[in-house]
């Protein structure tokens, strides 16, 4: 079943999907600096513990602030994790980031 706009009144909100997210922060900004003093890669800890298998996380969605980043996978054997950011992100060493999860398939 598909939502339309005409299928809510005026005054409703849509329905609010959430996301499910594990939170890390920012251990170090890796590489030298762009030219805008933003950086391509940042090295995050807390995601995943050193036991965790990181790899179905590929290719999904990191957030940092308005920042938005590619999960590149593990990064040494501690657990930390490598972020990539197309764009740069502008976020420091102790900033939290996003990650974003697939969506629980668990229920059906």
């Amino acid at each position: 079943d598909c939502f339309t706009q005409e299928a809510f009144e005026e005054d409703d909100e849509p329905p609010l999907i959430q996301k499910r997210t594990k939170r890390g922060v920012i251990d170090r900004l890796k590489g030298d600096a762009n030219k805008d003093g933003t950086f391509s890669t940042v090295i995050v800890q807390g995601l995943f513990s050193a036991e965790d298998d990181q790899r179905p996380f590929l290719g999904s969605v990191v957030l940092a602030g308005n920042d938005i980043g590619t999960f590149a996978g593990p990064f040494g054997k501690a657990g930390k994790s490598k972020i990539l950011f197309d764009s740069g992100t502008s976020a420091q060493v102790g900033d939290t980031l996003l990650l974003e999860l697939p969506p629980d398939d668990s229920s059906s």
